[in-house]
């Protein structure tokens, strides 16, 4: 029984924890709203050299690396589009008319990252 608990324990302190990708700046990402202060710009080199360790993570697990989306899409069969914009544009007058550059990342319906798209640099 106390074998049980302790895996339990656990189990709940790994899916407790939170998300991060060695040396990837979570915290300038998530304060650059829309994209308008330049900030995600300076960190698109180390996301594209780090792509592959933002695939098949969960939902929940991307929120907590780069936070809310700035744009959400509903596609077919429950799949969903986030869309962050890395570079300033229209978005950040909220016109829309010529907004500036994003990643677009697709998750799958069942919430796994299985796509991103990143502008050139």
């Amino acid at each position: 029984m106390k074998q049980k608990f302790l895996w339990l324990w656990g189990f709940i302190l790994i899916s407790c924890s939170e998300t991060t990708i060695q040396g990837f700046d979570s915290q300038s990402w998530k304060s650059d709203r829309m994209g308008c202060r330049g900030l995600r710009m300076q960190l698109l080199s180390h996301f594209q050299a780090h792509k592959e360790k933002f695939l098949n993570l969960s939902e929940k697990q991307l929120l907590d690396i780069l936070g809310k989306p700035d744009k959400i899409e509903l596609a077919q069969r429950n799949q969903r589009f986030f869309y962050y914009f890395v570079e300033k544009g229209s978005q950040c007058d909220s016109s829309f008319s010529r907004p500036g550059r994003h990643v677009v990342i697709r998750i799958n319906s069942i919430e796994i990252v299985n796509e991103i798209n990143i502008p050139p640099l």
